[in-house]
């Protein structure tokens, strides 16, 4: 069963979508001088300020100290959390500031794995992974407690698969790449729905397969299969996903993230944490996954990377025309508050309004 599910991913139209536009896109760089394999998107960051760092104190102790995948001694990561630090008058307002940094500077693409957490910095881009260390090496940098959270999603026969966050993720940036009037990137836009109607039954196949078991269909992988961060404010542990950004969850009809609020993983899917991080290793298979996808499908990579630009140009629409408030109304009952702050002084109200 395993097997015959891994093929069909291999539908000619499929591989035909994914790979079809990779002469081209490789082709257009070299007559401009560039790789063949190079970034979509210019770095948004190319010149980095960096802190001196002699004789400043670093702390070496856990949860505040260099990891591998997370050097939050970097002078480029000290530099950004120091003016993030000026900005705050507490340690609530700075991992607040941490938080809304990275969600907001740092966006969706799919590139290559970089190298640390400076490179996504400096390119301003990311995947859920890679947005995650950053939060905690600015974290930490700024002298509070960070880790990284595997997550564990439990599903059953009474959740709307078509809704869940994923399937939702796939159909809607499916539908930017059918708006181009490229024949290609209608291959790709093909591909696409062929794909995202694969997940739905692969997720079905195993939502039967558990009830003849007597057993729920958990997802849990080695990797996690969605990371979230904690950071840590006075003896608090507040977990965060600084993943996608408001005009991006507008447009794909999820709820905005806000700090102090539990994140979405962990209330539209019955998420829960299974296992919590000092120095996270998403192993060497997903970083080579990303590597071989970004060199072979190089024009399909292109192509959804600016899928996700005109997502976010979309979603900031909606929210232009619906309004912040009116549309966190709209989604209030995902809203529910990290338990334990009001130990730190902090009252939120029962869903968001900016």
């Amino acid at each position: 069963m395993k097997r015959f599910r891994r093929t069909r991913f291999l539908d000619p139209e499929i591989l035909r979508g994914l790979f079809g536009l990779t002469p081209r896109a490789c082709w257009s760089r070299l007559q401009r001088g560039r790789s063949p394999f190079a970034p979509t998107f210019p770095d948004r960051r190319p010149n980095l300020p960096r802190a001196s760092l002699p004789g400043r104190p670093l702390s070496r102790e856990p949860y505040l100290r260099p990891t591998p995948q997370c050097d939050c001694h970097a002078p480029e990561i000290v530099a950004v959390a120091d003016e993030l630090r000026r900005g705050a008058a507490s340690d609530w307002e700075y991992a607040e500031a941490v938080y809304n940094f990275t969600t907001h500077s740092v966006v969706h693409a799919m590139e290559g794995a970089p190298r640390g957490v400076v490179d996504t910095l400096r390119s301003g881009y990311g995947l859920c992974y890679d947005k995650v260390l950053l939060f905690m090496a600015l974290a930490r940098a700024g002298g509070l407690q960070a880790r990284c959270c595997r997550l564990r999603f439990e599903f059953s026969e009474d959740m709307a698969i078509d809704r869940a966050p994923w399937v939702q993720i796939l159909s809607r940036l499916g539908e930017c790449l059918d708006t181009r009037n490229d024949r290609r990137v209608q291959d790709l836009a093909v591909a696409w729905q062929k794909v995202t109607g694969l997940v739905q039954e692969v997720i079905e196949e195993r939502l039967a397969q558990s009830k003849i078991d007597g057993r729920p269909f958990t997802l849990e992988t080695a990797e996690g299969p969605h990371p979230l961060a904690e950071v840590n404010v006075g003896d608090v542990w507040i977990p965060v996903d600084p993943s996608t950004d408001d005009a991006e969850c507008a447009y794909y009809g999820l709820p905005l993230q806000r700090f102090g609020y539990l994140p979405g993983a962990l209330r539209m899917v019955r998420g829960s944490i299974s296992t919590r991080l000092e120095a996270p290793t998403f192993g060497v298979r997903p970083y080579l996954t990303r590597l071989l996808v970004c060199s072979l499908a190089r024009g399909a990579v292109d192509e959804l990377n600016r899928s996700l630009e005109e997502a976010r140009r979309r979603g900031q629409r909606i929210l232009d025309d619906v309004g912040l408030a009116e549309y966190m109304s709209r989604h209030r009952r995902f809203y529910v508050p990290v338990e334990g702050l009001s130990a730190l002084g902090i009252t939120l109200p029962p869903h968001p309004t900016a």
